[in-house]
C-alpha cells in the first residue's frame, strides 16, 4: 500500500500466509499473555499478514 510515492505497507506473498497465519494461531493458543494484550497483538499480526488493501 502506498501514500502518495511512500510505501507504507507490503503484505508478505499469497504463499507464505497459510504458514504465518498457523505461527500465529499457535503463539495465540500457548502464550502466557493476558488475554487483552494477546487480542491487541494477534490483531496487530493479523493486519499485517493478510494480503489485502483496506
Amino acid at each position: 500500500m502506498y501514500r502518495g510515492d511512500q510505501l507504507v505497507h507490503m503484505a508478505p506473498p499469497a504463499g507464505q500466509v497459510p504458514r504465518l497465519m498457523e505461527q500465529l494461531l499457535t503463539w495465540l493458543d500457548t502464550t502466557d499473555a493476558h488475554p487483552l494484550i494477546a487480542s491487541a497483538a494477534f490483531h496487530y499480526e493479523f493486519e499485517f499478514i493478510h494480503p489485502f488493501s483496506d
